[in-house]
């Protein structure tokens, strides 16, 4: 009854942005899906996927073209991701999780910023089994939002958070 509606604008620059990173990884790493997803985002919108198409699907000549609008830093950006797309060694960007869902051993793994200490790394690991992934999901999500109101509250104590960790 009270939610927002999302505000579209921000919904389509999310979704273009998360596309083309999804479309750069998968060029390289799974060619039918990556052209799968080409098809769909035709469908959606024939401009949701564009930046990936000039930079990545273009021709050399076409890419030069494009790059010619851009100011010299970014076109040396530009060519980059181009070549370590083209390449297949542009991993893909950090926020992203990305697992082997056939593996026999899955895991759940998150940073925490400690204050005054190293970033702490949270791993939660699970033979693969779908119970069990239910399980290690709701643990993360239990952990993490406890984790959020132990640090808001150790803002107040410092050392509560020391001598807790």
């Amino acid at each position: 009854m009270y939610r927002l509606k999302p505000d579209s604008k921000v919904a389509t620059q999310y979704l273009e942005n998360d596309l083309n990173v999804l479309a750069m990884w998968l060029y390289a790493h799974n060619r039918p899906v990556h052209d799968r997803l080409l098809e769909t985002g035709e469908r959606f919108d024939p401009n949701i996927l564009l930046t990936h198409r000039e930079i990545n699907l273009s021709s050399d000549e076409e890419f030069e073209d494009w790059l010619s609008d851009l100011p010299a830093d970014l076109q040396m950006a530009m060519r980059n991701v181009r070549r370590r797309v083209h390449a297949g060694d542009k991993p893909i960007d950090e926020d992203w999780v990305e697992y082997d869902e056939l593996a026999d051993v899955q895991h759940l793994e998150w940073k925490v910023p400690i204050p005054y200490q190293e970033t702490l790394t949270l791993r939660i690991t699970y033979p693969r089994d779908p119970g069990l992934a239910q399980i290690a999901f709701a643990l993360a999500a239990a952990t993490q939002t406890w984790s959020v109101f132990f640090i808001e509250r150790s803002r107040s104590s410092p050392w509560l958070m020391t001598v807790c960790i």
